[in-house]
């Protein structure tokens, strides 16, 4: 889901030939809970969208998540840490991401009663990487 037309044309032709099978592309706001599609759906990913929300809008998000998911259904999502060079580049471009770490993002999506939340740091410390089952 996303609101640009262009970038679900591009996921599109991407995932067309993935080999990942059935997908489902939809435009809306991820914010409105309105905007999402009848799920449940088995599996939802989101990487990037969460360095641009408030803490009330990821929790928010969170929870539009995991209202559509089938239970079991699995939520991959991502989280940045600062990085000096990145961050400087943003700024210039008045970007102004909210980075979190697994500390921070624990939290917000303990909030919802996910069966299993497992968050994993790269060997840099700059990406966490979530996965939580419904």
């Amino acid at each position: 889901m996303d609101l640009d037309p262009q970038v679900l044309q591009l996921a599109d032709k991407l995932l067309r030939d993935s080999g990942l099978g059935e997908f489902r592309l939809h435009r809306g706001n991820a914010l409105s809970a309105d905007d999402y599609p009848r799920g449940p759906f088995h599996v939802v990913i989101s990487t990037g969208l969460g360095e641009f929300l408030s803490d009330n809008e990821l929790v928010a998000f969170y929870g539009h998540v995991y209202r559509i998911l089938d239970d079991g259904g699995i939520f991959y999502t991502s989280a940045s840490a600062r990085e000096g060079g990145s961050d400087a580049l943003l700024r210039i471009a008045e970007i102004l991401p909210q980075y979190r770490n697994a500390t921070e993002l624990e939290p917000m999506l303990r909030r919802y009663p996910w069966r299993q939340v497992a968050l994993t740091q790269d060997s840099t410390g700059l990406q966490t990487f979530v996965k939580a089952i419904k």
